[in-house]
């Protein structure tokens, strides 16, 4: 007798099932599915992206060409998938594309190209910014020192 019995948990779902898909299997009232694996072409699809890229990897195309590359080259290539009725492939393809923008985006070489603008510019002997209370600094300013290297 019990909840054990019944092959139930403390919290009443049968054991493996996790609660949240348990929760949207009632409130939608379908069954969810496991994940598939992934569609069949796939690779045949994403190689030549992945292929055009490499092909302009130039230091004059920014981050922003090459994500107009992959914008239009992904969208051909899903169209290219809904009309052979592959509207899975055309999902995955669409995903792939969004998480390779995103990867370009964040690209560490360019947030690295930041200059700093303390080297550039001077304190001090700047009339529009002075307090009446403020430290005075001579007239030609005071260049703060560089980075450490």
């Amino acid at each position: 007798m019990g909840p054990g019995a019944a092959g139930l948990n403390i919290w009443g779902a049968p054991p493996g099932a996790p609660r949240w898909k348990l929760r949207l299997e009632r409130v939608w009232g379908v069954p969810l599915h496991a994940a598939r694996e992934r569609p069949a072409g796939l690779d045949r699809l994403l190689d030549p992206l992945e292929a055009g890229l490499r092909e302009i990897d130039f230091p004059e195309v920014t981050v922003e060409d090459q994500v107009t590359y992959l914008e239009h080259a992904v969208g051909w290539q899903v169209r290219r998938a809904l009309r052979a009725g592959r509207f899975d492939l055309a999902l995955e393809i669409r995903s792939h594309g969004a998480r390779r923008i995103a990867e370009l985006r964040y690209s560490f070489t360019s947030i690295a190209m930041v200059s700093r603008r303390s080297t550039f510019a001077r304190s001090g002997a700047q009339p529009a910014t002075t307090d009446p209370g403020a430290p005075w600094f001579p007239p030609g300013g005071v260049t703060p020192p560089g980075p450490e290297k």
